[in-house]
């Protein structure tokens, strides 16, 4: 009887439940500064979930608009194999997901997902002068979501895009 009551406890909290249940951030505004314009990478997106709505190009599209909106200059990203010139930085957007049935039928299938948003660029090591690309600020949110509600968390990348955008401008200033 106790796994009746547990597995109905879960799933009432399932129910229930379509925003993050969680945060961990890790701002490093200072790093932001002088960094120029920026491109933006949208890692490749889960096929159940590209399926269910939430797309890696509109998801890349969003994401650039709201930049821009918000008044961070952007260009195309640039790849360099080479430890000794530096590349410019990059806001990379990783969507992780896991697509599972719902304990309630009502519902049909969830995700649980882990939205991270990154600043990665080239830093110099101290010891031998290469270069190496580091992520120097960071925000990330975990939840569960419907699938069929699944594209409104471009909302909740957004939302992480709008903190990195406030930082960046607060140690770049519009001149």
């Amino acid at each position: 009887m106790y796994s009746h009551k547990t597995a109905a406890l879960v799933g009432i909290c399932l129910v229930g439940l379509t925003a993050p249940v969680g945060a961990q951030e890790h701002h490093e505004q200072g790093s932001l500064a002088n960094v120029g314009a920026i491109a933006v990478v949208v890692q490749a997106i889960p096929a159940d979930a590209e399926r269910d709505g939430l797309t890696r190009d509109l998801l890349q599209t969003l994401v650039e608009q709201q930049l821009q909106q918000n008044g961070i200059p952007l260009r195309s990203f640039v790849s360099s194999s080479s430890s000794s010139v530096p590349t410019p930085g990059y806001l990379s957007v990783k969507v992780t997901m896991f697509k599972a049935q719902a304990l309630s039928r009502t519902i049909g299938f969830i995700y649980a997902y882990n939205l991270h948003v990154g600043f990665k660029q080239q830093v110099q090591l101290a010891t031998s002068k290469a270069y190496i690309t580091a992520e120097t600020w960071t925000q990330n949110t975990l939840g569960i979501h419907p699938a069929p509600k699944l594209q409104e968390l471009n909302k909740t990348v957004l939302d992480l895009v709008n903190q990195f955008s406030d930082d960046y401008l607060a140690v770049n200033p519009a001149s």
